[in-house]
């Protein structure tokens, strides 16, 4: 695994006992966690939860988690033409793998800024940034 994606959320107590162990993650694994203010399905600060659980086990863990403004659960879901998928976490899930599974010094700086100020824009309530500190050390 060269990279990884969360989105919305851990299944709350559906995977309760489902038996991970944050100390078994890779500590050079880039993370991505992704959720959003109007996801009413997960339960409100288990991204958090986990991300503060990793950062616990691995305080440099190269990692990027948002909570973006508007963001539902159901956000990446389109029915047909009665609701349109907003998709407002695409693009920066979009930077985020090309970042770290195909990086070029091109497109590098523009991926820093949709990963840094614009996600950080859009994610009033929770930001954390820490993909890009210490990178050359990896």
């Amino acid at each position: 695994i060269a990279a990884s994606v969360m989105y919305n959320g851990d299944g709350g107590d559906i995977i309760k006992n489902d038996n991970v162990k944050f100390e078994d993650i890779d500590p050079n694994l880039p993370m991505f966690f992704v959720t959003g203010t109007a996801d009413i399905i997960e339960k409100k600060g288990s991204t958090e939860a986990n991300v503060n659980a990793i950062l616990d086990v691995n305080p440099v863990q190269p990692l990027l988690a948002a909570n973006i403004t508007g963001e539902g659960h159901l956000d990446p879901i389109q029915l047909s033409f009665f609701r349109k998928a907003p998709l407002l976490a695409l693009p920066f899930i979009v930077a985020f793998l090309h970042f770290t599974l195909e990086p070029s010094e091109e497109c590098n700086l523009e991926s820093k800024v949709v990963l840094g100020s614009k996600l950080q824009n859009v994610s009033e309530q929770w930001y954390i940034e820490q993909l890009f500190v210490n990178e050359e050390e990896r």
